[in-house]
């Protein structure tokens, strides 16, 4: 890794943060995170704060967590990846499924669909979604098929942080 004059020197120089203009990262660089643990980060003046997102909703079960960090590496033994498509299934997805069919049962939910993006999550969630869509089809109708050039729809804008 290089030495934190040239990460802080380079931080935004050749990266776009997400939901930032470019001229806002070069006049205010965001933080540089350069450790984790548990539930605290650490910056790269080795300030230590609370990561409330849990970065960015995806490690809600804190960082170095020790039985994740032991099952990896079983993992990648057993069977590092294959797809679940077109009638093809995994060990691990079955079992995954049944456990969180299994937790998720009181609030009437049975299946789980593993997707890999947001993107494919909402994809999914419409194709589910059917008569839902009545609502967007009135309002297409209702507008005019030819005023609109796009529709994009994000239908979840965060998520709960567990186990924090």
């Amino acid at each position: 890794m290089k030495d934190s004059n040239f990460l802080k020197e380079m931080n935004a120089r050749h990266m776009w943060h997400p939901m930032t203009h470019p001229a806002e990262s070069l006049s205010n660089p965001p933080k540089i995170v350069t450790g984790a643990s548990g539930t605290t980060i650490t910056d790269i003046d080795g300030h230590q704060v609370v990561d409330a997102v849990g970065g960015l909703w995806n490690m809600n079960l804190g960082a170095s967590c020790q039985p994740i960090k032991n099952a990896i590496p079983a993992q990648l033994e057993h069977l590092l990846y294959y797809n679940i498509f077109r009638g093809i299934r995994n060990d691990v997805s079955i079992g995954l499924s049944t456990i969180l069919a299994e937790s998720f049962n009181p609030d009437g939910l049975s299946r789980a669909i593993y997707t890999s993006v947001g993107s494919g999550s909402v994809e999914t969630a419409l194709r589910l979604a059917g008569p839902c869509l009545a609502a967007l089809e009135e309002e297409i109708a209702f507008q005019g098929p030819g005023t609109m050039a796009a529709f994009i729809m994000e239908p979840i804008l965060g998520a709960p942080v567990i186990g924090q």
